[in-house]
């Protein structure tokens, strides 16, 4: 009988990755209207994503939040492949004389945990996904926003994002304005409380 090993669940540091090139596509679609406009000589300024990212408290309180969500995902994986191991072990280790009904009652028991096993994981990991994308669009409408709010109170027209994705080949330091936006997001986020950009859960996935 062959034991089959469900995969782990998705990292919790996956849906990272897509805010810097989700933020870089809005900023080149931004960028082109504003020039398609007539606005050549609006004034630009950057935002460095990876550093807003890496250090807004907002997405760290997201990732500490989806890594205890997946951590119990992965415990209740473990636990099911546990039990199907053991009902394996169980199977294998039947004495010679063992009866076929008792033969045929573990094989079935075995199938079933397969089974509990394979649609858990599949479920766990089509929810990280959703939860993935859920907490990506809120942090890339948060920093957004709060570029937005910042822009207008500079004067400025066009942010682009600079960063690995990011079609920005040299923004002047002059017009920097990364920690001006990372301090809107913390003021934002402390004056809000903390929980807005963390996963929502499911009773459908335990």
């Amino acid at each position: 009988m062959k034991n089959e090993q469900a995969a782990s669940v998705t990292s919790p540091n996956g849906w990272i990755v897509r805010i810097g090139f989700v933020l870089a596509l809005c900023a080149v679609v931004l960028a082109v209207m504003t020039y398609v406009r007539g606005s050549a000589s609006a004034t630009v300024a950057i935002i460095n994503t990876e550093t807003i990212i890496n250090r807004y408290q907002g997405a760290h309180e997201a990732r500490k939040s989806f890594q205890t969500t997946s951590d119990a995902w992965q415990r209740n994986v473990d636990t099911l492949r546990s039990e199907l191991m053991r009902i394996v072990h169980t199977y294998e280790t039947l004495p010679a004389n063992a009866s076929v009904h008792l033969k045929d009652s573990l094989k079935r028991e075995a199938e079933a945990q397969q089974q509990r096993l394979s649609s858990y994981t599949e479920a766990v990991q089509s929810k990280a996904e959703q939860e993935q994308m859920t907490l990506t669009d809120g942090i890339v409408t948060q920093i957004r926003t709060a570029a937005a709010a910042v822009a207008a109170d500079r004067g400025i027209a066009v942010v682009l994002a600079e960063g690995a994705d990011s079609p920005v080949i040299y923004g002047d330091k002059a017009i920097d304005l990364t920690q001006d936006v990372l301090a809107e997001l913390d003021k934002r986020f402390f004056k809000n409380g903390k929980g807005s950009v963390t996963p929502k859960g499911d009773d459908s996935v335990k």
